[in-house]
């Protein structure tokens, strides 16, 4: 036993100065792996290693990811990780979502993982993606995320906007909160811009469910200009 209720299962090396570990250290919420895992008193790290994290009932994965560099402090209880490949996907199983976005801090009295982005990016554009087959591989900018374990939310924020079809869409506040199997909240006092290369109508304080790619349940309100040059607002 590593420490109390953490175990590591595979071959270690003892030297001197340390103990490497090749195999699985698991318990209650995560399974982490590496075939080079540097054990310590109540921390591991690895510069190549995966990282599995359930929900808090454990019948569900809450976060999945290969090839990160990790270090797991089990006295201050939080873990850091970071994707040692530019454009690397992270997986969020339960809210089936993935992101390039490519540093976490895991706070695990907190249960949260918040994910940013770091160095490793490589200047590449952070992005969101529905991996929901229902929702054609929607996907956002977004700069920022928090998972929240307590409720199983996936917060998305920093999101200039989304394009919906041929339309893009402006939330109010930049965020979009993400809950199972890719369900994302209602969204309001949104602007719909439609099409977004040509602009031609803009459709204001809408109320927006995003259900995929190519398909919202949406009403808002746009300025019509009749013949005679007069503006009147028309609800859809």
């Amino acid at each position: 036993t590593f420490v109390d209720r953490h175990r590591f299962t595979g071959t270690t090396t003892q030297s001197p100065s340390k103990i490497v570990g090749d195999g699985e250290l698991s318990w209650d919420l995560a399974k982490f792996r590496s075939k080079e895992m540097l054990l310590k008193p109540r921390k591991a790290t690895a510069s190549k290693s995966s990282l599995d994290i359930y929900t808090l009932d454990t019948s569900k994965m809450a976060f999945s990811t290969d090839n990160i560099t990790a270090d797991l402090d089990f006295k201050t209880r939080i873990g850091k990780f970071n994707t040692n490949d530019v454009g690397q996907l992270t997986y969020f199983p339960f809210n089936s979502y993935q992101t390039n976005l490519s540093n976490y801090v895991w706070k695990m009295n907190d249960k949260t993982i918040a994910a940013t982005i770091g160095p490793s990016m490589g200047g590449v554009t952070p992005d969101w993606m529905s991996i929901n087959n229902e929702q054609d591989s929607l996907n956002f900018i977004g700069k920022k995320g928090l998972y929240d374990m307590k409720d199983y939310t996936l917060k998305v924020s920093e999101i200039p906007y989304i394009d919906i079809a041929d339309s893009r869409l402006y939330t109010k506040d930049g965020i979009a909160m993400i809950r199972e199997n890719a369900n994302m909240d209602t969204l309001n006092s949104c602007k719909w811009v439609a099409n977004r290369i040509d602009s031609f109508h803009t459709i204001t304080e809408s109320v927006v469910k995003v259900l995929g790619k190519y398909q919202v349940w949406s009403q808002g309100k746009v300025n019509y200009v009749t013949r005679t040059g007069k503006k009147q607002e028309v609800f859809l």
